[in-house]
Formats: structure tokens, C-alpha cells, sequence
């Protein structure tokens, strides 16, 4: 064999040895893909199981809690339950002309539907507190509809609800609304959901803010007691308003829910403080304006004149007559409030009411009467009142 052959045979072995280690390793692959395959198999089965049983304690966890907050399987019991709860919450929530009828319920597998309308009439503001409380029973209930019509010239909306509840099986005691409550909701609490809420209200105008009118620099006495009303003006005329003090109020300050500001001052200076008016919408808006009261020495008493009377006899008596014949001449005053005449001679002194004064002389048709030391002429006819006005002139 020569050179040439032995390299031919020697390829040929090399040949048969690589095509026996290539059926070997295809075989050993081909069961290891299989038994991996078969592995793959049973770990999936494995997992599913695990999956099933999971599911069934999260459905078991699910159910326990569902009837922790289920009301009772019993229809009946249910039903008196749920209804007088929701009697309880529309009579809270201020609710008008309220009318709720429990419906027909049915029963789904293991547990039973109750269905409950509820017809009444309310603002906007409690319907909004009405829905916070109801989802803040944390039982098995929803609001199905809603539906809010607008009532003209009041602020009531017609509120029709369709409520659903249910009872599952196996559940027998009584809801607890008290260790049921759940606050706050997802949005906060009530207030937060009103101010949303009402802020969008479509069924009526804009919430306009209400003005303070009043002139806001004030002076006080020390130790008397001040009062001064304050005045806001409310473009919505139905809108009531309301005061309150906001910062730095001086201690002893107060002012009334109508406005009434009242304070006895026990020290001098100027004391600044802010109120504040707003009115009775939800949510509600407010004005606020800084108020300055000084507080100064109080005035020294006035002399007070002495009172006039309220009645003069001068001013009804009348020189009527004159008679001027004969040695003693006489003027007739005629006393119209007593009803009696006076005689009166020259020189003589009279005092009529207020008036005092003397005759001086009697002429024909015209005295002279001293008053106060001036000389003054009286006419028949005149009320002496005019004498006197004559005299201090």
C-alpha cells in the first residue's frame, strides 16, 4: 500500500468516525429534548396547580370580606335594615319630601340583590353630602342612577336614586353602620369633594361674592362701650350673610353673625383687625376688610340746658279789652287755659306762665308792659307770648 492509499484509508476511518459520533450526539440530544420537554410539562402543571390554588385564596380572602361587609342573606331582615338606614342619612342630610320604596330583589348563586328607589327634593349641596355618606357606609351598595332635575324658583333639585345592595349567603348578623364607616373617600372628605362639586353646579348662576360696605376707621371712647353695625351688600339677593372676626381682633372685641360690632375699650391707641362677611351657598365665598377703631380719652360731660316747659300760659293769654274811662283805667287779659279774665291796673305786677312783667300804662286800643327791664307796646288781640319775644329781641 503505498503512500497515496494509506492516506485515502486514513480519511475514510476519520469519515466513519465522525458520522458515528454525530448519530450518538443526535441521539443523546434528541432524548434530552424530550425529557426537557417532559420537565417543561410537569413544571407547567405544577404552576397551574399553584395558580388555581392561589386564586382560591384570594377568591376565599374575597369572599370573607365581601361578607364582612354584606348585608344579612335573610330578604326581610335586609330589607328593614338597608331602609331604615337610608331613612336615617336623608333625614340627616336635611332631604325634602322624601319617598323610599324598597323594590323587588332576586337572588344571583350565593348571594341576593336589593334594589331601593328613593324620590325627594334638596339642593345640590346636600345631595353631594347624601352621595359622601352613602359610599362612606362601606357595605355592599352602589348608586345605580341619579337624576337631578332643577325645581323653579328655589334652589331644590327633584333627586330620583335607584340604590342596589346585596346579602350574601351564609351572612346572618346584623350591619354595624358605625364600625362600617369609611373616611375619607378616595378624594378626600366632604368638603373637598363640595368644593368640586358645586363649584360646577349648572343648575344655577355663578356664587357671587358678597361686599363689605361699611366705612372702616372708627373712634371710641375708653371704658364706654362702642357698637357699630357692619353692612355687606350680596349681589345674589336670596344669599344670607354672615360676620365673623378674622386676625387680631383687640381682646373683649366681638361682633354679632348679623354684623353688630361691640367692644368696651379699656386702654387708648389704635387697634386694627379684620372681618370678614360671607354667605350661606356652598362653597362659599368671602370678603374681608381690616377695620381700625381709636380708642381715645372720653369727652368731659355737657351742661345740659334746663328743659323748656312744654306749656306756657303766655302764649293763650290775650289783652282782649282796654278801658281807659273813669279815674283807674284797666287792661282785660283773658286766661284762655283757666277760663278766667284778669283786671289789671297801671303799676301792677302779673306773672302769667313764664312771662313776668308790670303795666306801665293803659291807652286806648294798646298797653305798656315792662318785661325784663325793656318796655315793650301790646295790641288787643296779641297774645302776651308776643310781648315777651318783643322784649328779648
Amino acid at each position: 500500500m503505498n503512500q497515496r492509499e494509506k492516506i485515502l484509508v486514513s480519511l475514510v476511518g476519520l469519515l466513519i468516525i465522525f458520522g458515528v459520533l454525530y448519530l450518538g450526539y443526535g441521539r443523546y440530544a434528541s432524548a434530552y429534548d424530550q425529557r426537557a420537554k417532559q420537565l417543561a410539562a410537569l413544571q407547567g402543571q405544577i404552576d397551574q396547580e399553584e395558580f388555581v390554588e392561589i386564586q382560591a385564596i384570594l377568591a376565599a380572602q374575597r369572599l370573607a370580606t365581601y361578607r364582612d361587609h354584606s348585608l344579612p342573606e335573610d330578604y326581610r331582615v335586609s330589607q328593614s335594615l338597608y331602609s331604615n338606614w337610608l331613612h336615617e342619612k336623608v333625614g340627616e342630610v336635611g332631604f325634602e319630601d322624601v319617598s323610599i320604596k324598597p323594590l323587588s330583589g332576586k337572588k344571583v348563586g350565593m348571594h341576593a340583590e336589593y334594589a331601593f328607589s328613593v324620590r325627594a327634593k334638596a339642593p345640590l349641596a346636600r345631595v353631594t353630602q347624601f352621595c359622601y355618606e352613602f359610599y362612606a357606609f362601606d357595605v355592599l351598595h352602589k348608586i345605580k342612577s341619579i337624576s337631578l332635575r332643577p325645581l323653579p324658583d328655589t334652589e331644590n333639585l327633584e333627586v330620583t336614586l335607584a340604590v342596589e345592595a346585596i346579602g350574601i349567603q351564609g351572612v346572618d348578623d346584623l350591619v354595624d353602620a358605625k364600625s362600617k364607616r369609611r373616611e375619607p373617600l378616595t378624594h378626600g372628605h366632604l368638603a373637598d369633594y363640595q368644593k368640586v362639586i358645586l363649584a360646577r353646579d349648572f343648575f344655577r348662576p355663578g356664587n357671587k361674592t358678597p361686599k363689605l360696605v361699611s366705612t372702616t376707621k372708627h373712634t371710641a371712647e375708653m371704658g364706654k362701650t362702642f357698637s357699630y353695625a357692619v353692612k355687606a351688600e350680596d349681589p345674589d339677593k336670596k344669599d344670607r350673610v354672615s360676620f365673623k372676626l378674622g386676625e387680631g381682633a383687640p381682646t373683649g372685641l366681638q361682633i354679632s353673625e348679623r354684623g353688630t360690632i361691640s367692644w368696651k375699650p379699656s386702654e387708648l391707641g389704635e387697634f386694627k383687625f379684620n372681618v370678614m362677611v360671607h354667605d350661606n351657598r356652598q362653597p362659599t365665598v368671602m370678603d374681608s376688610k381690616e377695620f381700625t377703631i381709636a380708642v381715645v380719652e372720653p369727652k368731659p360731660p355737657e351742661a345740659k340746658p334746663e328743659p323748656k316747659p312744654s306749656f306756657d300760659d303766655a302764649a293763650h293769654a290775650f289783652l282782649t279789652a282796654t278801658i281807659v274811662s273813669g279815674e283807674h283805667p284797666e287792661a282785660w287779659v283773658s286766661l284762655r287755659t283757666k277760663n278766667k279774665m284778669l283786671r289789671l291796673k297801671p303799676g301792677e305786677k302779673f306773672e302769667i306762665g313764664q312771662l313776668q312783667g308790670k303795666i306801665l300804662s293803659v291807652g286806648d286800643k294798646m298797653i305798656e308792659i315792662q318785661i325784663g327791664g325793656e318796655t315793650v307796646q301790646l295790641r288787643i288781640g296779641q297774645p302776651l307770648s308776643e310781648a315777651r319775644s318783643a322784649a328779648e329781641l
